[in-house]
């Protein structure tokens, strides 16, 4: 589960999928179900990584898997680490997280990168302990420097539009397609 949600390890991923004993058609069908039953009308799972460009979804349904995610201790814990090490074999593996803003001055609370073509180098992130949280997904931004300099840009403005620095219509020039 930490090589999968900190590393992206698509490896991983699917091994967990192959831990329920279910087929990977199977399990795709259990992520649709469930999908479905948390309200995201718009996504569509053909496998379990992520990298079938036939999977689809949207940033609003990305908003909610995220948040039901951030439900669960466990989950929150795993994708808020920075690194991770564990003994293998006769050394030391460790984990980095793929979201380099954890590193940031910001209060992550959850994140997930992501990167397909088809969809452009994404960023979903849950910042802020108490509520109301903030929730922001970056989808398509043209590179993965570009992903983490949208988010930044999206969360200088809310947080500061929620403080009341800033008028909401401070426009984003958008990197994504």
């Amino acid at each position: 589960l930490r090589c999968s949600l900190i590393s992206s390890d698509n490896a991983a991923t699917r091994a967990l999928a192959r831990s329920t004993g279910l087929s990977d058609l199977e399990f795709a069908g259990r992520m649709n179900e469930r999908a479905r039953r948390m309200g995201m009308t718009h996504t569509i799972y053909h496998e379990t990584t992520g990298l079938d460009p036939n999977n689809v979804s949207t940033a609003a349904d990305q908003a909610i898997l995220l948040h039901a995610a951030t439900q669960n201790p466990l989950i929150r814990e795993i994708t808020s680490t920075p690194t991770y090490s564990f003994p293998c074999s006769r050394r030391v593996e460790t984990l980095t997280n793929t979201n380099r803003l954890l590193k940031s001055r910001n209060d992550i609370v959850s994140g997930k990168t992501g990167f397909i073509r088809p969809a452009g180098f994404c960023l979903a992130m849950t910042i802020g302990q108490t509520d109301p949280r903030l929730t922001m997904v970056v989808l398509g931004a043209r590179s993965n420097a570009g992903r983490f300099a949208e988010s930044t840009k999206l969360i200088n403005w809310a947080l500061g539009a929620m403080d009341g620095n800033v008028s909401a219509p401070a426009l984003i020039r958008s990197e994504s397609k």
